[in-house]
């Protein structure tokens, strides 16, 4: 199933298998849909309502391409990343707090995006 398929399932309230959903979300995380077409799938998703079974298959797909790192050999290590959001344009309090754990003496993976609602990023 390609891009334009799922769009025609979904304009017409009808939830996308497992399988469809690798499919595209494989053809998405390989660059082969245009921006526009991403964020029809994605508004088209959202205005049928994302079903357990489209949101799985995305996910699965979106981890076989993550890149992943090693951490066996690292003891105390947490992750932390702020959600962001929260249309305060707030203080981007998870970059400090990884400062004040690191100081406490755990290693940080700290991960994130770029700003949504505030001039920092996540």
């Amino acid at each position: 199933m390609n891009i334009q398929q799922a769009l025609n399932h979904i304009t017409k309230n009808i939830h996308l298998t497992q399988p469809q959903m690798e499919e595209i979300m494989r053809s998405i995380m390989q660059g082969e849909a245009t921006e526009a077409q991403i964020g029809a799938l994605m508004m088209g998703l959202r205005m049928k309502g994302e079903s357990i079974d489209e949101m799985t298959a995305a996910a699965r797909v979106m981890r076989e391409f993550a890149i992943k790192i090693d951490v066996s050999d690292i003891k105390h290590l947490v992750d932390i990343v702020g959600t962001g959001g929260d249309g305060q344009n707030l203080f981007n309090v998870s970059t400090a707090s990884s400062f004040v754990i690191a100081a406490a003496g755990a290693t940080i993976a700290k991960h994130g995006n770029r700003g949504v609602s505030s001039k920092s990023g996540s």
